[in-house]
């Protein structure tokens, strides 16, 4: 039983944390973008979602590797970054024996996190020593060539920031907020189908759209149409005011280079061959409920670094909810990642069908599967 999903800032792995399913963002540029519809192409990537580690190592091998169409997935392929073999050979069950892991203690707020959710976390980081890997806790990522301070994730200010400049002439400047991606991308993506609205200023003319999303269409329209590409960010009113960050992806926006550098040098410096934390420090909530904290630890590593993300279930909170774990690793390391999950997976097997929705043995009533043909 496998799914797809694209996650532009966490809908592969938000998804499948809270329904104890095994997810894996992968790096950008290792599966193609088209046919995507883009909310950001500089951040969207699709990728697979399963109930265990293997199904999505299965999947994973069949969607990887270059596509015309998308240029960015020729950087995996001029550096050979998809494996001959696929990745079910990287599946075996001593995956954490001699594996260095740190924990990126400080990611998550601790004076709303759920104690249940911390208590299943720290478990698992007593799961993951028993199995025979290293873990290192409290990893700081450091380093940062365009300003004097470094990168932190324990405040909504510098989560999705990066400093630039020094001293009193330093700032936070973000690098999630460019409303010209959508507009740009999504009228590249229209114009190119049978769509009878060919860009944002058109969707936005019809008011077909739901209400909630008219002050988001409608600061992207206003921040974006008919201004260029994002290319032209930051513009050159921008750069005259010092900002340096702009619109590009994880290898054209300075701010998002040297997010990357700080994430693999901080690896490289100590030796660590990936990087966990909970993906949410709080129980899922109900639908409609905008009060309770999320607990949404940090989803903004992987979409602006290009670093691949894996989930997995870690157990169950005091309500009987699933806990999620996040591993992060380098740049086409999705080898690893299979490798440290697979392990933990083998070793605890936590993920069990939930009570009210019985594990799916075959098609839903009314369907039949059919062969293949040709």
């Amino acid at each position: 039983m496998i799914g797809f999903g694209t996650d532009t800032g966490g809908s592969i792995r938000d998804p499948a944390a809270f329904n104890y399913l095994v997810g894996l963002r992968p790096s950008l540029g290792l599966t193609s973008r088209t046919g995507i519809v883009p909310l950001d192409l500089a951040r969207d990537i699709g990728g697979p979602i399963g109930r265990t580690v293997r199904d999505v190592a299965k999947l994973f091998t069949y969607i990887v590797g270059p596509d015309p169409t998308d240029p960015l997935t020729s950087l995996s392929d001029d550096v050979g970054a998809v494996p001959a073999g696929g990745y079910e050979q990287f599946l075996v069950a001593n995956g954490l024996q001699g594996k260095r892991i740190g924990t990126l203690d400080y990611f998550y707020d601790m004076t709303t996190a759920d104690p249940g959710v911390l208590v299943v976390y720290n478990t698992t980081l007593m799961y993951l020593t028993q199995a025979g890997a290293t873990v290192v806790r409290n990893v700081r990522i450091a380093g940062n060539s365009l300003g004097s301070r470094d990168w932190t994730a324990n405040s909504t200010l510098t989560t999705n920031s990066w400093f630039t400049g020094f001293g009193a002439a330093g700032k936070w400047e973000s690098i999630t907020s460019c409303p010209a991606r959508l507009s740009y991308d999504l009228g590249v993506y229209l114009a190119g189908h049978n769509s009878t609205y060919k860009n944002l200023q058109a969707i936005v003319d019809s008011g077909l759209y739901h209400p909630v999303s008219n002050r988001s269409l409608v600061t992207s329209l206003t921040a974006g149409y008919g201004f260029g590409t994002p290319a032209d960010y930051p513009t050159a009113a921008q750069k005259a005011a010092g900002i340096v960050c702009g619109c590009g992806d994880f290898n054209t926006n300075p701010c998002r280079v040297e997010l990357t550098k700080a994430f693999t040098s901080t690896m490289d410096s100590q030796a660590l061959d990936a990087l966990v934390y909970p993906t949410f420090v709080n129980s899922p909530t109900l639908l409609g409920d905008g009060f309770s904290p999320t607990g949404l630890v940090q989803n903004a590593v992987s979409p602006y670094a290009g670093l691949p993300t894996m989930v997995l279930p870690m157990g169950l909170d005091g309500f009987g909810l699933p806990v999620s774990l996040s591993i992060v690793g380098r740049r086409y390391a999705e080898p690893t990642l299979l490798s440290i999950a697979y392990g933990f997976e083998q070793l605890t097997k936590f993920r069990s069908p939930p009570g009210s929705f019985p594990e799916c043995t075959g098609p839903p009533n009314g369907f039949s599967i059919v062969p293949a043909t040709g």
